[in-house]
This record gives C-alpha cells, structure tokens and sequence, in this order.
C-alpha cells in the first residue's frame, strides 16, 4: 500500500472521529486499533504520513457527522494493509539477536508445534492399524473342533425329517437370492430350535456345542447337496466319491496286511507302512453287462516297480484270508491298459523317493 492512500485514510479516520458529542478528542494512537505483535493491525499516527498532508483544523467543524463504527473502519484497514507473514517464513533469530516474537507468539508457535507432534502421532497409530486390519481380515476366525457322536448325527437327520415332512415345520432356507442363508439365520430359526429340542428329547446329556456342530453340519451338507442339483454336478460328484471311497479302502486292507506278513523284518514292514499314502492308489472304473461286472483298476505311470510289487503282494494276502462269502461277493479287479492321467503328488518326502520311478 502506497503512502498515499495510508494518509488519504488518515485523515478519513480523524475526521471521523474528531468530533465527540461529549466534547472528548481521541487520539489516533486509538486502543482499538490492534497492535501487529498480538495479531492485530497497527495504527497509523500523524508521525507516519507524508510532510506536506494537511494539517487538522482546531476549530470543530460547523457540521455534525455521525460517527462511524470503529469496528468498520478497522475492517477496511484491515484489508488493505498488508497481511503478517506465517511464522514458518520468518527468519529464526539467532543466538545473538534481538527476540522477533512477543512472548505470546512464542507460546502460540510452541503449542503448534506440539499439535503438530500429536498428529502426526496418530497418524502412525492410524496407519499401523490399517496393516493389522489387512493382515488380520483374510485370516479366518478359529471355531472349536468337536466331534459328533454318530447317534447325535443321526438323531439330528431324523428330527429334521420328522419335523418337515410330518409336523409342519418349514424347510431350511439355503440361500435367499444371492445372500447364502446360515442354519441360525432368522428365517430358519422355528426349526432348528425344534431339531434341537426334539434331540434333547432323546438325549439329555448331550452337550450344547456338540448338538449345535450337528445341526451345523447337517445343514451345510443339505446346501452342498441343493447347490449341486442345481448346477448339475450331482452325478459328477457321486463318481467321484465313489472312486474316494474305493482308493480309501484299498488303503485300509493293505495297512491292515503289513503286520501280518511274517517274511517282512521290522525295518520293511515300518519302510512300508510309511510310504502307503492315499495319493498312491490308483483309481478304479466299474463296468457293467450282462455277462459280468468288474472293476478296471487305472495304473499310475510314475510309481516304481518296487512299490507295484509290494502292492501285489499285500493285495494277494488280503484274498486269502478273506472268508468264502466276502470272496464271493467282492468284485473282481482287471488291471487296465489305460494309464491314469493323474499327476505325481508333489512334495516328495525323502523317505519316500523309493515309491516313484527314477
């Protein structure tokens, strides 16, 4: 702002303020007019303005003026001074020059700087809980393992089908569009309450978590089971049970043969029973006609010849003490020309690199 204009709004101000109705004269030097040191803006004396300004007459003048508010010509000052630098831009004083901050400012400027410091402490706490929220968001929360008695599971399957097909109750509720439903869900809440109750009923000491793993249990198997239909994979999925459930019980009589095989040492039959996995058992495919039924077995082209021979051997023990009735009526098995195209199971323990062929 020029010099110019400071004066052209000296005298504005002193003539609007000389004149007192009480007959008081207030000097320019003004208290409301705030100071630069506590925030507020100087006031401009007579000292300031240029030499040749006009000087103020003595004599009031012949005509009243109303006086205007000092809060307005503050305002209008106010904007057309120029503003205080921020603290950041000022130079720091020295240790051997003159202070540049009242003591006022000097505690402002300290307490900024202490905000500054919590703030950019919780923004560190912010941030350090995100990670642990990503981290802990894909783990999934461990529930307790209890294991269902079979009577418990099948008390939980017959009260479920009382109470639907002869009581009234209604079905469970698997999935409502696209939200997948939960056995505790609302809409399913009648008649798990009364599948519970109804196996109390019979077993009375039966524990709260482990009736609550049943229905749980029950309830996903009967999800599974709609899914399935729906999408068409019900066959596709028996099959492949079907093929589970014959690898398993290979597994099991071949187990069950090692002790049994009196010409094995110790160190063969442990070496043996080590390496009898479910991954190593080859799969099977009935086939049905009129003349015969059999199962043709689907070699694994990556065994060794030493773990098929053994095979062999623990199979031909397991025939010949089964009893004439069981031998009857077990399928027969035909090896296959088809090899499986079953890959080889990966990681290969060391223990068991004899299985596989170099």
């Amino acid at each position: 702002m020029s010099s110019d204009e400071i004066s052209s709004y000296v005298d504005m101000v002193d003539s609007e303020e000389s004149y007192r109705p009480d007959g008081n004269e207030q000097s320019s030097d003004d208290s409301d007019v705030p100071s630069t040191l506590t925030g507020r803006r100087p006031s401009i004396s007579k000292k300031n303005a240029r030499p040749n300004s006009k000087k103020r007459s003595s004599s009031p003048p012949s005509t009243i003026f109303t006086s205007t508010p000092k809060n307005s010509v503050s305002r209008r000052l106010s904007r057309s001074l120029p503003r205080m630098p921020s603290f950041e831009s000022l130079p720091q004083a020295g240790p051997s020059s003159s202070p540049q901050f009242s003591p006022g400012e000097e505690a402002i400027i300290r307490y900024l700087k202490t905000m500054e410091k919590k703030i950019d402490k919780l923004q560190d706490e912010v941030k350090s809980m995100r990670e642990e929220g990503i981290k802990e968001k894909g783990k999934r929360k461990e529930e307790p393992h209890f294991d269902v008695p079979p009577k418990i599971r099948t008390a939980v399957h017959d009260a479920y089908r009382q109470l639907v097909e002869e009581d009234g109750y209604a079905a469970w509720q698997t999935k409502m569009g696209d939200l997948k439903l939960k056995v505790s869900s609302e809409v399913n809440k009648a008649t798990t309450q009364a599948v519970k109750q109804f196996v109390k009923g019979l077993y009375h000491d039966v524990q709260e978590g482990i009736l609550q793993a049943a229905v749980a249990r029950y309830f996903e198997s009967m999800a599974q089971k709609i899914h399935k239909e729906k999408t068409g994979k019900v066959e596709q999925h028996k099959n492949k049970m079907l093929h589970y459930s014959r690898r398993k019980r290979k597994l099991q009589w071949r187990r069950s043969m090692v002790e049994k095989k009196s010409g094995w040492d110790e160190a063969k039959k442990q070496r043996v029973s080590s390496a009898l996995e479910l991954s190593y058992m080859s799969s099977e495919e009935e086939h049905n006609s009129d003349e015969d039924s059999f199962l043709r077995t689907k070699p694994l082209p990556w065994r060794s010849d030493e773990f098929i021979k053994i095979l062999d051997e623990l199979d031909s023990k397991y025939e010949r003490t089964m009893s004439k009735r069981s031998r009857r009526q077990m399928m027969k098995r035909v090896k296959g020309s088809v090899p499986s195209v079953r890959q080889k199971p990966t990681p290969v323990q060391k223990e068991h690199e004899w299985v596989f062929a170099q």
